[in-house]
């Protein structure tokens, strides 16, 4: 083991504190003694100098020089011969000392106005990133103020159009409307005419059943009178189109203009929610016109059948309002109604017979009030 011998502790000091001026800039009387403290441990000279490497290399860039150095002096004791230090001497360590606590502290000053510096331009950078957020944000907020006010001008604009748009065609719609007013009267007029006619031509075909002569003109004049009312679109049918038409343009009409009401505010009394009146056409009360008077055919005619299919077919209709025949000519039936509205339903709904619908045609041989034209031939 290697140790300092206690009776030449001060002479070691001594030669330890000039070393240390050598090797190192720290205060040497605090590194000798130190020193002399990681000396005190039991231990071999290398390990000692493994040691004193360690912990010097702080102190001095010749850690590995400066500890064989001292681990060599303390083996053959060559510190005994050297003089203690001299009071010029202890008077320079004295100064060397106090310049390095000189320097400790203005580093430590340095450092703390480094740190202030620091702080401070952190809080700029902040103060800076600050603002410029409360400018982005005003910035945007402008944006969005002027894209509203584009938007309200841009909708009111719109708005404007679609209320132009509506009341033209609100004009257009009221003056159909006032149009179909006028062609349905003066339809219903020429309809009244025409009942007149009619209702003369069956009068004077009652007073003279057995002038054929006469049979003859009054036929040629009924087919006149029909084919004229066809043309012009004056027959009932027609009239009550008309009116349908006029209802369902009229209802529009008033549910456009009261907009924002509920369906059952705006949907008149008696109107059921999907649908409108369909008033069928009603004449003049004052006119003589009767259902007898309407010389048009009420028979269809359904050719090629035979006796167990018509029986199939007649079940489907209602027995009470039709008259059925046989039609030798054609090898089929003739099919009679009472009256031409329900043989116009019958047409316009068609006949089926197993899934097939049959094709149907009016007969114009037969007429009421004018029998069969055959017959009279």
């Amino acid at each position: 083991m290697v140790k300092a011998d206690p009776n030449d502790t001060t002479q070691f000091k001594s030669w330890l504190f000039n070393k240390c001026k050598i090797y190192s800039e720290a205060d040497s009387d605090m590194l000798s003694d130190y020193i002399i403290a990681l000396l005190e441990l039991d231990s071999t000279p290398d390990e000692h100098i493994a040691n004193l490497k360690e912990q010097l290399s702080e102190f001095t860039d010749n850690a590995n020089a400066f500890s064989n150095e001292i681990v060599s002096c303390l083996v053959d004791k060559s510190y005994v011969a050297n003089p203690g230090p001299s009071d010029e001497q202890r008077q320079n360590e004295l100064a060397a000392k106090q310049r390095i606590l000189q320097k400790i502290q203005e580093r430590k000053l340095a450092k703390q106005r480094e740190e202030e510096m620091k702080i401070k331009l952190e809080e700029e950078v902040r103060a800076k990133i600050e603002h410029e957020k409360l400018v982005a944000q005003e910035q945007r907020k402008l944006a969005e103020q002027q894209r509203l006010e584009e938007e309200h001008i841009r909708l009111q604009k719109e708005q404007e159009e679609r209320q132009k748009q509506f009341e033209i065609k609100q004009q257009k719609k009221t003056e159909m409307i006032q149009s179909l007013e006028k062609m349905i009267e003066l339809k219903e007029k020429m309809l009244d005419e025409y009942d007149s006619k009619l209702f003369y031509l069956q009068q004077r075909l009652l007073a003279n059943p057995e002038d054929l002569a006469f049979q003859e003109e009054a036929k040629l004049a009924f087919t006149l009178l029909r084919d004229e009312m066809i043309t012009n679109h004056v027959t009932p049918e027609d009239i009550t189109q008309d009116k349908f038409k006029l209802e369902k343009t009229t209802n529009s009409t008033s549910m456009l203009s009261t907009r924002g009401l509920s369906i059952s505010a705006t949907r008149p009394r008696g109107v059921s929610r999907g649908g409108i009146h369909k008033q069928p056409f009603t004449r003049n009360p004052n006119t003589s016109y009767n259902k007898k008077l309407d010389l048009r055919t009420r028979t269809i005619c359904m050719d090629k059948l035979d006796q167990g299919k018509i029986h199939k077919i007649l079940e489907q209709l209602d027995m009470d309002k039709i008259e059925c025949t046989k039609n030798d000519a054609d090898s089929g039936f003739n099919v009679t109604f009472k009256d031409r509205f329900h043989a116009e339903q019958a047409i316009k709904n068609g006949i089926h017979l197993n899934g097939s619908p049959l094709v149907l045609r009016w007969n114009e041989l037969i007429r009421p009030g004018l029998g069969s034209l055959n017959q009279s031939q």
